[in-house]
Order: structure tokens, then C-alpha cells, then sequence
């Protein structure tokens, strides 16, 4: 009796363990069934005309208030980069890439499909693909909007 009682108590208190996760898990399964839907996207509020017309404005003022780099060769770059990155994303919307003369690593989509890109992100970068990468997050804000 005691090699049966050594064998078979692994097992039980293996499944008795599976039992008891699955329990725990189970109000988190409800929970998210109940999300509230958070609504649609912002392009049943802009139309693709507003949105272009609020990115003019927004690239008005963002040329008053920081320096873009206005290099024709980095910006050939960036945009070739960034057309790559399209051709693979399911979008008509019209993009425009920039370079921001920050030395912080970060990047930003505005409205309009204007996308800025930090210079201390492009020289944070170790390779093409991690650039791609912060570019492709980018390119996903407004293409989702």
C-alpha cells in the first residue's frame, strides 16, 4: 500500500492543481467578455480630408515651434525607408516622413500621415531593421486610426 500511495499522490496532486488553476483563471476568462465596447476608430469622426487638413495645420505649427532637418540626402532616407515599409501595409493613406533635430530617442505620428523621427533615435539605432522597426509602430498609429 505505501508504493501505491507513493506513486498515485504526484499524480492527484498534479491534477488537483490543474483543477485549481483552471478555477482561477476562469473569472478573468468572464471578465474579458464583458469589455465595453470602447467605439470605432477616429475615421467615422475625420474624414480623410479633415485628417489631411488637421495635418497641415499640425505640421504649420510644429515647423514654427521645433527644427525639422531639412537635409534633401537624411530625408530621401528616411521617406525611401519608410515607402519600403508601406509597399508591405495594407494603406492608400498619403505618408510623409521628417526628421526632428532632438537628441532624445523617440518618434511620433501626427495626423494627416505626418510621421517625425527624432535624430537621437536614428542614431540610437544599431541597425536599418531597428529603425524600420520604431517607423513601422509609427506607421500603425495611423494607419489604425
Amino acid at each position: 500500500m505505501s508504493v501505491f500511495h507513493k506513486n498515485i499522490s504526484p499524480l492527484l496532486m498534479m491534477l488537483f492543481l490543474g483543477v485549481i488553476l483552471s478555477g482561477l483563471c476562469l473569472p478573468f476568462k468572464l471578465a474579458a467578455a464583458e469589455l465595453p465596447d470602447l467605439g470605432d476608430s477616429s475615421a467615422s469622426v475625420l474624414s480623410p480630408a479633415d485628417d489631411y487638413r488637421l495635418g497641415q495645420a499640425f505640421m504649420h505649427n510644429l515647423r514654427q515651434n521645433v527644427d525639422i532637418i531639412e537635409d534633401p540626402e537624411l530625408n530621401s532616407y528616411i521617406n525611401s525607408l519608410g515607402y519600403r515599409l508601406l509597399s508591405a501595409a495594407d494603406t492608400q493613406l498619403p505618408y510623409n516622413f521628417f526628421i526632428v533635430n532632438e537628441p532624445s530617442i523617440n518618434a511620433f505620428a501626427g495626423p494627416g500621415g505626418y510621421i517625425g523621427i527624432h535624430s537621437g533615435m536614428i542614431l540610437a539605432a544599431k541597425s536599418e531593421g531597428e529603425l524600420a522597426a520604431v517607423m513601422a509602430h509609427e506607421i500603425s498609429h495611423v494607419s489604425q486610426r
